[in-house]
């Protein structure tokens, strides 16, 4: 959602929040209702812009507890929020990383240059939802479910007047808001399109933590660019052991022609054009595969097992991951037959790739394991459980 940018639209904000917070009228069309309507939320909450913002002291303990509940956003979010950081940093712009709720869970490291509100409010453990700080980005983005920006004089505390922001919501798998991802500059406006950027970082977050809650299953990846397959900007999706996608990606989402949130409602070979055996025979591809969709569209693909994991399941391995190995044989039936694809599930055609993989490394299970990009600990798991 883009708030007003331009200088007149700024200009009348000062006098509809004094027309709405000193004689209740309603700013229709001078600031965009979602504010104006967190803003009455606070008034009904007991909160008067005039006060102080409380920005509450956080032990220890309630920082190793935050650290401990949400490691795997957390980890998610690691490489984009440094990128984002080194990017912004000669801007005097914070980054920051808060869940749902609106407690920070990472922020930039204080600097000289941060405003005394700034050095007060970004610390991790402190809750910036709207009953406790009044309105902003992050609880806004949150609860709107898309990116959103507030310029001056639109927080509701007047002591954060000066204070320009910008912020994007996570979601995880099943499209749940997890986390929200901001830029915060006070005592001047973002000289770039902070909304933009911190939606691009977003989405980079959420790409990650949806790899790294991707398990037991096929992961793919789709682009009209094979050299994009790797960035950030790939579309995503998973196939499950039924043959049916679990999630995708917006961009997934926009190449096969589908919203984003009636995945499960399709089986991969409606999206995709090919059944759980022709997803599975991918996985042993080293460089993408064309692949032409049910839509007409070709693409380029990319498909990768992602197993249980090695005692750190939760940790995404990369932006790509390891794809698995080239097969130098026909070791799949990919003919698409319908009742071959209901009697084999994803674990047993996976064994199936193990057991392939092994002979073709004369029984060697270090080089397999690492043909497979996997530890040794966890093909003899795999083969002692008869999975």
């Amino acid at each position: 959602m883009h708030w007003p940018a331009a200088a007149a639209a700024q200009a009348s904000v000062p006098l509809a929040r004094q027309r709405f917070f000193s004689e209740g009228l309603r700013p229709d069309g001078q600031v965009p209702d979602a504010l104006w309507q967190s803003w009455q939320r606070c008034l009904q909450a007991g909160l008067r812009p005039e006060q102080l913002p409380e920005f509450q002291a956080v032990s220890r303990s309630k920082v190793n507890y935050l650290a401990a509940r949400d490691h795997v956003l957390l980890r998610a979010a690691r490489r984009p929020f440094d990128e984002l950081q080194a990017a912004v940093a000669r801007s005097a712009a914070k980054v920051l990383l808060t869940d749902r709720d609106g407690v920070l869970l990472r922020v930039s490291p204080p600097t000289l240059q941060d405003t005394p509100v700034l050095a007060t409010g970004c610390r991790v453990g402190v809750n910036l939802g709207e009953l406790m700080v009044g309105t902003t980005a992050p609880t806004l983005a949150a609860h709107l479910g898309r990116s959103c920006v507030l310029g001056a004089h639109e927080h509701f505390y007047e002591l954060l007047g000066d204070v320009h922001c910008a912020a994007a919501p996570i979601r995880n798998r099943h499209g749940d808001v997890v986390g929200v991802l901001d830029l915060s500059i006070e005592a001047q406006p973002f000289g770039f399109d902070a909304q933009w950027l911190v939606q691009a970082y977003a989405n980079t977050i959420e790409n990650n933590l949806r790899i790294a809650q991707t398990r037991q299953q096929v992961l793919v990846r789709l682009h009209s660019s094979a050299t994009a397959l790797q960035t950030g900007n790939a579309g995503l999706a998973a196939v499950d052991e039924c043959g049916r996608v679990s999630w995708l990606n917006a961009m997934a989402a926009a190449l096969v022609g589908v919203n984003h949130a009636d995945a499960r409602q399709f089986k991969a070979e409606e999206l995709l054009g090919c059944s759980l055996e022709q997803v599975l025979a991918r996985t042993l591809a080293r460089s993408p595969q064309p692949l032409l969709l049910p839509n007409g569209l070709t693409v380029w693909m990319l498909a990768e097992y992602r197993d249980l994991g090695d005692g750190e399941e939760d940790e995404p391995q990369g932006e790509a991951g390891l794809p698995l190995p080239v097969q130098t044989g026909p070791a799949i039936d990919a003919t698409g037959d319908e009742a071959g694809a209901s009697a084999a599930t994803l674990a047993q055609l996976s064994r199936q790739l193990i057991e392939q993989t092994l002979a073709q490394c004369q029984g060697n299970v270090s080089q397999a394991a690492r043909r497979l990009g996997v530890s040794r600990g966890l093909l003899y798991r795999r083969l002692r459980n008869g999975r």
